[in-house]
C-alpha cells in the first residue's frame, strides 16, 4: 500500500505511503490554522506560509484542494515559485486520492517543472512519488516504478531519511504488484530500520502491512493476518482511515481465498464504512467487488447486485481507456518537455 505521505498510495491494489494522510494531531494543527485566516488579516508571505501549512495538513481531499487553490492563486500573483510547485504537489494528491488521475498528473507535472526550475531535488522527489502513486492507483506499475526509482535515486542523495525510507516502501510495493515479490521484501526491509531509527510509526505499520500481503502471496496465510491486524491496531491511535480501510480490504480478500465468508463480510464491511466517509474512492471500489462476490456466493443477489452496481460506478470514475492513455501521454510530454 502507498504510504500516506505527509510526514513529513487492495484486491491487488496498493498499500502504499502517500503524501496525503493527516494524523489527528495535524487535524488539529490545521484547524487552529484556518482561524488564523479567518480571523486576522495577513501579507502575503505570512498568508502563503499559513495555507502552505493548512494544505499540507488537513485531512480530507476537499479541504485540501480548497486551500490549495487558494495557495495557488496567491502564489501566481505574487509570482512565488516555491508554493507554485507545492500547490500543485498537494492538489496532484488531493485528486489522486478523490480518483481524478488525469488532474492529479497535470497537477504534479506542472509543480514537477517548477521544482525542476527551482532546482529543488527535495520537492521533485516528494512531486516524483506522487506520480508514481498517480499511476499505480491506474494499476500501471512499471510507470510508477520508473518514477519511484528516481525519487529513490534523489533521496539516497541527501540526508532525508524519511522520504528516502517512504520511497523504499511505495518501490517495494511496486515490485510487489509486478510479482517480484522477493525484491519488494528486499525494499521492504531496507525501509524498515530507517522508520524504527527515525521513530516514524505509520512507516513501520506500514511495512509491516505491505510485508504480509508478500507473506500471503507466498502462501503464509497465518502470518499475513497477523500482521494485516497488526499493522490496522498501530494505525488506528494515527487516525490512518486510508491505511485501515485498505488493510481491512485485504484480510477480507484472503479470507474470501479461504473460504471463510463470514470472516470475509466482517473485515471487508468494516473497510468499506472507514472508506466511504473519507471518500476514498479506490478503497470502496475494491471492498465494493468483494462484497458482490462475497454475497453472490451465500445466494444473497439482491445485496450482491447493489454492491456489483457500486463497484462499476466507483470503477468507472477511477480508471477507463481513455485515462489509461491520457495518462501515459502526459508522462510523454513531460519526459519529451525535460528533454
Amino acid at each position: 500500500m502507498i504510504f500516506p505521505f505527509r510526514l513529513r498510495r487492495v484486491l491487488t491494489t496498493f498499500l502504499y505511503l502517500i503524501f496525503f494522510h493527516a494524523s489527528s494531531q495535524d487535524s488539529k494543527q490545521a484547524d487552529s490554522l484556518k482561524l488564523v485566516l479567518k480571523d486576522k488579516p495577513l501579507n502575503d508571505s505570512t498568508e502563503l506560509f499559513v495555507l502552505e501549512r493548512v494544505a499540507r495538513l488537513s485531512s480530507s481531499p476537499e479541504d485540501i484542494i480548497y486551500y490549495s487553490e487558494m495557495l495557488l492563486s496567491l502564489a501566481v500573483l505574487s509570482q512565488t515559485r516555491f508554493y507554485k510547485s507545492k500547490a500543485h504537489q498537494y492538489l496532484g494528491g488531493a485528486y489522486r486520492l478523490q480518483g481524478d488521475l488525469t488532474k492529479s498528473l497535470n497537477h504534479l507535472f506542472s509543480g514537477a517543472e517548477i521544482a525542476k526550475d527551482l532546482d529543488s531535488s527535495q520537492i521533485l522527489g516528494e512531486i516524483y512519488i506522487e506520480i508514481a502513486s498517480s499511476y499505480t492507483q491506474n494499476k500501471d506499475s512499471r510507470n510508477a516504478l520508473t518514477y519511484n526509482d528516481k525519487a529513490v535515486r534523489i533521496f539516497r542523495q541527501t540526508d532525508d531519511e524519511q522520504q528516502l525510507a517512504i520511497t523504499l516502501l511505495n518501490t517495494g510495493f511496486d515490485h510487489y504488484t509486478l510479482n517480484s515479490l522477493d525484491t519488494a521484501l528486499n525494499y521492504y526491509n531496507e525501509a524498515a530500520p530507517i522508520f524504527q531509527e527515525i521513530g516514524l510509526e505509520i512507516g513501520k505499520a506500514y511495512t509491516i502491512g505491505n510485508r504480509a500481503l508478500v507473506y500471503w502471496k507466498k502462501g503464509d496465510y497465518p502470518t499475513a493476518k497477523k500482521d494485516l491486524l497488526q499493522a490496522i491496531e498501530m494505525l488506528k491511535p494515527l487516525g490512518d482511515q486510508y491505511g485501515m480501510a485498505d488493510y481491512y480490504n485485504q484480510l477480507g480478500a484472503i479470507y474470501l481465498e479461504q473460504g471463510q465468508s463470514k470472516s470475509a463480510i466482517y473485515f471487508t464491511e468494516k473497510g468499506l464504512e472507514m472508506a466511504i466517509p473519507e471518500d476514498l474512492k479506490e478503497q470502496v471500489r475494491d471492498a465494493s467487488l468483494l462484497l458482490s462476490k462475497l454475497y453472490k456466493e451465500q445466494g444473497d443477489f439482491k445485496r450482491a447486485y447493489v454492491y456489483q452496481e457500486q463497484y462499476f460506478a466507483y470503477k468507472d470514475s477511477i480508471q477507463d481507456r481513455e485515462t489509461t492513455q491520457r495518462l501515459a501521454d502526459l508522462r510523454t510530454d513531460f519526459e519529451v518537455g525535460q528533454k
